[in-house]
C-alpha cells in the first residue's frame, strides 16, 4: 500500500511492551516519500482520549482527515512501522498540522 507524509492510515500496533499505544488505530504518517522505498514509515498514533500533553496538537472531524471523533496525536510515541502494520488510508493532515506535529516533536526532545 503507497502511503505519503501527512497521511492518516489505520495500523496495528500490537504486540506492544509496558506503556506503548496498543491496539488497531489512526496514525498520522511523519516519514517524508523518500524514506518510503524503505517498505517503512514513521508514524505519530492518535487517541481520542485528550489529555493535551505537552506537545501534542488536537485534530477535530472534518471531512479531509475523516475521523470519526476529536483525537490528539501522541508525538511523544513516534514510532517507525512496517507498511504490513496499515490496514487503509483514512483522510490526511493539512502541513500546518504537519508542522504542529514537528514543532511538538522538538518540544519533547527540547530542541
Amino acid at each position: 500500500m503507497r502511503v505519503d507524509q501527512r497521511d492518516i492510515v489505520l495500523i496495528s500496533l500490537n504486540p506492544t511492551r509496558g506503556r506503548e499505544q496498543k491496539g488497531t488505530r489512526p496514525a498520522v504518517v511523519i516519514s517524508g516519500n523518500a524514506y518510503h522505498h524503505s517498505s517503512l514509515c514513521i508514524v505519530c498514533p492518535l487517541t481520542t482520549t485528550i489529555h493535551s500533553f505537552v506537545g501534542n496538537i488536537i485534530l477535530k472531524p472534518d471531512t479531509v482527515n475523516n475521523l470519526d471523533k476529536t483525537s490528539e496525536v501522541l508525538v511523544g510515541h513516534v514510532r517507525t512501522i512496517s507498511f504490513d502494520r496499515v490496514s487503509k488510508k483514512i483522510g490526511s493532515i493539512t502541513e500546518a498540522e504537519l508542522e504542529g506535529i514537528f514543532k511538538g516533536i522538538d518540544l519533547i526532545l527540547d530542541r
